[in-house]
């Protein structure tokens, strides 16, 4: 519950929303600092058995210096601390069998879950957004707990930055740096490219990290100038009139109505079977 409703929780009901992160990291925590990314009830039960999702385990950590800075309460923020710590450090956790950045250098390759219910595989800024964000909050509350490892996550965070914004961005938008043949990945022996990808595509959500970094205070996680341009291509490549384009999914609009298609591909080099 990254959205709109999450947001609304909290200026609402400040508490409730403090309370649903420790209700997160005490129920859905595993020892390896993996999260369930969903609650189940009633509370104590097992835990739901799945992959851990990216975005939703770093958009906790997020949520959770939001709620500190919001509520000013410092000794929450560090209760929770060693669990955030924990969550953070299964991107590189030994035992994070899809290796999000198991060579720890501020950019996620492995295979990645998130929100559609599907793994993208090497680095794209919409989840290594997420991710950038999680980094530079946690540097942040580090430091206010008076943690060494701050200045650890600063540098990582730092070092993932620059590497998405000089590689990733190829003077319009972000894009997937992935060959989808990659033969480290699960390759579809009927199509000979891994399903569900994004590759050269122009993404909806591949600032959606900034977008959340920004609502939190967090500032900048990519360049300014680069997120303006990105925006602007999202509107010129992907808002378009539903007439002719299929949707196989959940309906948002339909017809003549416009809206904001998920992916396009305006420079060629769509996948077989894209991203949902």
């Amino acid at each position: 519950m990254y959205g709109t409703t999450s947001r609304r929780l909290l200026f609402l009901f400040p508490g409730l929303a403090r309370a649903m992160r420790g209700a997160d990291y005490l129920y859905n925590q595993y020892p390896s600092g993996k999260m369930a990314f969903r609650l189940m009830l009633p509370l104590g039960r097992e835990k739901w058995d799945y992959h851990a999702a990216v975005d939703g385990q770093m958009g906790a950590i997020v949520r959770t210096y939001r709620e500190w800075k919001l509520s000013g309460d410092t000794a929450w923020m560090r209760s929770l601390w060693p669990a955030v710590k924990k969550a953070l450090a299964y991107a590189w956790h030994p035992d994070n069998e899809h290796g999000w950045d198991r060579d720890r250098d501020g950019v996620l390759e492995g295979a990645q879950h998130h929100t559609l219910d599907v793994e993208l595989y090497g680095p794209s800024a919409y989840l290594n957004g997420y991710y950038q964000a999680a980094l530079l909050a946690a540097s942040r509350m580090g430091e206010a707990v008076g943690d060494e490892d701050a200045a650890e996550y600063a540098r990582l965070y730092a070092q993932g930055r620059e590497w998405i914004d000089r590689h990733a961005f190829n003077g319009e938008y972000y894009r997937q740096l992935l060959d989808l043949a990659d033969d480290r990945y699960p390759i579809d022996p009927e199509l000979g490219q891994i399903k569900y990808q994004i590759g050269e595509g122009c993404h909806i959500d591949q600032v959606i990290g900034q977008w959340h970094a920004s609502i939190a205070g967090l500032g900048d996680i990519f360049d300014p100038g680069q997120v303006r341009r990105a925006l602007a291509s999202i509107y010129r490549h992907n808002f378009a009139s539903m007439r002719g384009h299929a949707n196989a999914n959940r309906v948002y609009a339909l017809n003549d109505e416009r809206g904001l298609l998920v992916c396009t591909w305006p420079n060629g080099g769509r996948p077989l079977v894209p991203v949902p």
